[in-house]
């Protein structure tokens, strides 16, 4: 792909700082631009857009998690790991562990709290 791939919530969040409509992004995209060419055409900041995709993000992560416990799939202590990951920018972004990708920051800079018990999926 050109970029990072956006779920519904991200694309009308960057959309909406772009002053478009999701669909109008979409098709932008799906013609070969990159968000950041969109938002250099459209003559908004794209750090602009990246915090209004990372805030839609970071609120489609809470949702999912707090989903997950609801659903038993996971433990209120494993979601309070995963929240503080979030929190501290170690999931949920480009090369975070977790939700995020493959790999992350290194021990030093892990989240403190570990989760006691493994879910089971």
């Amino acid at each position: 792909g050109r970029g990072p791939r956006l779920g519904t919530a991200e694309l009308e969040a960057a959309a909406k700082v772009l002053n478009m409509t999701p669909d109008e992004l979409a098709a932008a995209l799906e013609g070969g631009k990159t968000l950041e060419q969109v938002a250099e055409d459209a003559g908004v900041d794209f750090a602009d857009v990246q915090e209004a995709v990372q805030a839609a993000h970071a609120t489609e992560m809470r949702t999912r998690i707090q989903q997950a416990v609801e659903d038993g799939t996971i433990t209120q202590e494993n979601a309070d790991w995963l929240l503080e990951g979030l929190d501290k920018g170690f999931i949920g972004v480009p090369g975070g562990f977790g939700f995020g990708g493959p790999h992350g920051p290194g021990p030093d800079q892990a989240p403190t709290a570990q989760p006691t018990q493994q879910s089971t999926q």
